[in-house]
């Protein structure tokens, strides 16, 4: 079903339910971030960095929108819950996950009354499947702490009155857009890497918009892991390297993007993009780390001259200097 490298990204070991494959790709993800002493130190920071390699699945061209369904929910303590509809061999399976900043985290697992809704959401075809397989799954410590649980110790029951609903995922784009859109940026011209980001990053504000109603994002930080999420999905398909909160200079850079393409370009033009909430001091900040980048306490290696700076203001607009 898969072979275009999209089987090494980090959802798709979560797609086909493989915990050790996952966690062994994602604590050397977590070896080679700079830093984790800002946004991603937070509440809330990796369930919505789940949530953006989940809500961008299918328009990354990793998940198959013919043959997978995903559904999520956050829920009233911040937990990411998210349902996948899957088919592997001759069996229909739906794995769900708990995504949690803590292991005993409050709600952090998926209940027996989740489960209920996630199958009223099913197809009318499967809702009555007894042949359908469930399986259970939470990750938790900084994300690479994934556990499955066997048959009889799955889906505790509780109570939960007024819950949030589940909601499918569905693409937005077409397919391939996206991927193509991320090589274009293993690019040393400074006006193609612009207009390509642009795009990219307007995509984030659509997909965003298409859930906000169902989202428990406020601070900095939330929309920080959600763009991290969705960049990670291209990590190794567009040799896609990027550094949240890039020591540069005398500040922390919120994303540094460097991506050379599958044919290992070193001229690449890097972008760094500074998150706001509320104000317009971000493009200052980037602006002042562009002009810092060689100072960097983890070196990009290009060897182009050119560095791209931008500020977003989760996530009303985008500002492009």
């Amino acid at each position: 079903m898969h072979g275009n490298g999209e089987d090494d990204e980090l959802v798709r070991d979560l797609l086909n339910g493989n915990c050790t494959e996952f966690s062994g790709k994602f604590e050397d993800f977590l070896n080679n971030c700079p830093s984790f002493l800002h946004s991603a130190n937070k509440h809330g920071f990796f369930p919505a960095f789940f949530f953006g390699m989940f809500a961008t699945a299918h328009d990354s061209s990793i998940a198959d929108p013919n043959d997978e369904r995903i559904y999520f929910r956050f829920d009233g303590c911040g937990n990411l819950k998210v349902a996948v509809l899957t088919n592997e061999e001759d069996r229909r399976i739906v794995r769900c996950y708990t995504i949690a900043d803590n292991e005993n985290s409050p709600g952090s697992r998926f209940s027996a009354e989740e489960k209920q809704q996630v199958e009223e959401n099913l197809p009318q075809e499967l809702q009555e499947d007894e042949d359908l397989d469930w399986e259970e799954y939470k990750i938790f410590r900084f994300g690479e702490e994934c556990r499955h649980f066997d048959e009889g110790h799955s889906f505790p029951q509780r109570d939960e009155y007024e819950a949030p609903v589940f909601h499918e995922i569905n693409p937005i784009r077409a397919p391939g857009e996206l991927l193509d859109l991320m090589n274009e940026l293993a690019n040393d011209n400074a006006g193609e890497v612009r207009t390509n980001v642009k795009r990219i990053l307007q995509y984030i504000v659509d997909i965003h918009d298409e859930h906000e109603g169902s989202l428990v994002f406020g601070a900095e930080s939330d929309y920080h892991g959600f763009l991290c999420g969705f960049l990670v999905n291209f990590r190794y398909r567009s040799v896609a390297g990027f550094y949240p909160e890039l020591l540069i200079g005398k500040g922390y850079a919120d994303v540094v993007l460097l991506v050379r393409g599958v044919d290992q370009a070193n001229d690449s033009v890097p972008v760094i993009i500074e998150l706001k909430v509320g104000d317009e001091e971000g493009l200052e900040q980037a602006k002042d780390y562009a002009k810092s980048c060689s100072v960097s306490s983890l070196p990009i290696h290009t060897s182009s001259p050119m560095v791209y700076e931008l500020l977003c203001r989760p996530f009303q607009k985008v500002v492009f200097p």
